[in-house]
């Protein structure tokens, strides 16, 4: 396979970058010391997980101007993101080259999923109500359950800082692109809270391709979003607390079928995923915290053929946890839990079945033993409609010296069928069982002062995947491949640079056809400096080709997807303390590439804000 100019240039940047003559040290908070909580459901610096985590901060989000979750992680090693269009279209999740449905996506630790795809509507998830996110690649069923065979995103929405204050942000760019944003948040002696509303708006671009698809509205695909979150903290003294989280974002999307009776048709789709949770924590004694979570989520979905419905999907996600917290000793640490979940969907369709109930048990230990550092996780998960799954991770790190570490992990996960899998009309097979894996890892890491480098190789096979009709649990994957990433300081410039190189196969029938729209190559690259009142800076995202099915003639035809590099541009200029002007250039090549078979992607486009932030 040739490896593309654009894809090469990267890769080149990336070694030269991540030479260790290169290095430099700043002052601050370091990559290394950032904490997670993801990665075991409980506090640990991000150079002591085992498993490849990865912390985005809120500085991260306003640096990269991005507007939507995908486009900040797209930069990020295993990740791979595909939309049927622009911004607010259909799309799907790679991570680790595992199906989108192999990939847990939380928001404030909350599972808000569609129960009839599988999977959560992250190309609905707007950055302003975001402050961070966190990723942990690999097998995690044992620590969150189904569906985290390729790893789990989690998202956090905005929370209260320091005083009170009102932060806004208002901005337009081409094609008749909008973003309004204001937030109201802060500290009040023991109470911290935040109000965050957003409203985003485009007119968008022709998802597809008229050559593909002649019948299809040749009109402009626009796309709408409003967004809203709040959150109160009440603390009463060092050893209470109690919480509340509510979010909510609607989408409103025009788009295209190449499937359609003629080019008059017009069609859309309203979305909306939202969530409300509240908890309480209490400290019992020096060794224990316990927290109590109740919370519900939700994944709607309607379309619409020339103003009239055309198909409903509605879920619904109630959950209680009970997590447990004993550090027992320094460094050494025992979480244990209960959560019970049931779904229950709504829908236009006849579903034979419309609601499940889960019931899960789970413990985890992790120990530091000078340089030594142990993860043990074990999970026990019980579904209504098919029975149960027991889960494991034993993970392992070796402290070198100060800067050196490396580490090892082995595995299982599962992912539980969806409601279209097994009760979808004439379609679902209410027998299948949960689709499994087993996973191996090994990883090198280097940290000191501002660099964080991480090489981890990895292995993911999956059996028992569902396909065919009737539908069977009958197919088989391997995932082979390696990740480097680094974050930190050169020259004075901050660097977040990462590259994938991976084998994705399905093994079904002895082949090794390559999974569609997996690369086996994808590297990115983010460099951005500090000048006086400017800040200035770019990101290059490059791929090799993939494989999709052909727009019409899937599953007969298989086409290829040439690889592709792109290149976007930031500014910032602090104009005073609170107020800044931004700007951004995407695509600025204008390079035109696909990412679904038939699908146009985001020609080049500028977008500039005005910012004020108080602090």
């Amino acid at each position: 396979m040739k490896k593309s100019p654009s894809l090469a240039l990267a890769s080149g940047a990336l070694m030269l970058l991540l030479s260790p003559a290169s290095f430099a040290q700043t002052a601050g908070i370091a990559p290394m010391d950032q904490i997670v909580v993801t990665a075991t459901r409980s506090e640990q610096k991000i150079a002591d997980t085992i498993l490849d985590t990865t912390v985005i901060t809120e500085q991260d989000i306003r640096d990269s101007q991005a507007v939507d979750v995908p486009s900040l992680l797209r930069r990020e090693a295993g990740f791979e993101f595909v939309q049927n269009g622009g911004i607010g279209s259909n799309s799907s999740t790679f991570l680790r080259g595992t199906n989108s449905t192999q990939v847990l996506v939380l928001i404030d630790g909350v599972r808000a999923s569609s129960g009839t795809s599988g999977t959560t509507a992250l190309d609905q998830i707007m950055l302003d109500q975001v402050e961070r996110i966190e990723i942990v690649r690999g097998n995690v069923s044992s620590v969150y359950g189904s569906e985290a065979i390729g790893g789990v995103i989690q998202i956090f929405t905005k929370r209260g800082h320091g005083a009170p204050a009102l932060s806004a942000i208002a901005g337009a760019g081409d094609r008749n692109t909008h973003r309004v944003t204001g937030t109201y948040s802060g500290e009040i002696n023991d109470t911290r809270f935040n109000f965050t509303v957003s409203n985003f708006g485009t007119s968008g671009f022709p998802a597809l391709n008229p050559n593909d698809s002649p019948t299809t509205n040749p009109n402009n695909d626009g796309y709408r979003n409003t967004s809203f979150s709040a959150n109160l903290t009440q603390s009463f003294g060092p050893a209470a607390r109690i919480g509340f989280t509510g979010y909510l974002t609607e989408g409103h999307l025009a788009y295209g079928d190449p499937f359609a009776a003629s080019i008059s048709d017009t069609y859309y789709a309203n979305t909306r995923v939202g969530l409300v949770s509240v908890f309480g924590e209490y400290k019992v004694n020096d060794v224990w915290l316990s927290k109590l979570t109740l919370a519900r989520g939700e994944d709607y979905g309607a379309n619409f053929l020339n103003g009239g419905p055309n198909g409903l999907f509605q879920t619904y996600t109630d959950q209680v946890g009970w997590d447990n917290t004993f550090s027992f000793a320094p460094g050494q640490r025992l979480l244990t839990g209960l959560e019970h979940r049931r779904q229950e969907v709504t829908s236009t369709l006849d579903y034979t079945q419309t609601s499940r109930d889960v019931s899960s048990g789970f413990g985890g230990y992790t120990g530091e033993f000078g340089d030594h550092s142990v993860q043990a996780n074990l999970r026990y998960e019980r579904y209504s409609d098919f029975g149960s799954a027991t889960t494991y991770l034993a993970g392992y790190g070796y402290r070198l010296n100060s800067a050196w570490r490396v580490s090892a992990a082995a595995s299982s996960a599962f992912r539980a069928p969806n409601f279209n899998e097994l009760y979808y009309p004439g379609f679902g097979s209410p027998g299948l069982q949960p689709e499994r894996a087993q996973s191996t890892e090994i990883g090198v890491q280097y940290g000191s002062g501002a660099q964080l480098t991480k090489l981890v190789a990895f292995r993911t096979q999956v059996r028992d995947l569902i396909d065919g009709f009737p539908l069977a649990n009958i197919d088989r994957a391997e995932i082979t491949g390696a990740e480097l990433s680094y974050r930190g300081e050169i020259l004075g410039a901050d660097v977040i640079a990462s590259a994938t190189a991976q084998n994705p196969v399905d093994e079904s029938g002895g082949g090794d056809q390559q999974l569609l729209r997996r690369a086996r190559r994808f590297a990115a690259l983010t460099v951005q400096k500090t000048i006086g009142a400017w800040r200035l800076g770019g990101e290059l995202r490059a791929s090799s080709l993939r494989y999709d099915d052909n727009i019409v003639a899937y599953p007969t035809v298989v086409d290829t997807l040439a690889g592709y590099g792109v290149v976007n541009l930031m500014a910032h200029f602090q104009l005073s303390n609170t107020l800044a002007l931004q700007a951004r250039a995407d695509n600025v090549f204008d390079r035109h590439y696909v990412l679904a078979d038939g699908y146009n992607t985001q020609p080049r486009g500028c977008f500039i804000s005005l910012n004020y932030q108080p602090r």
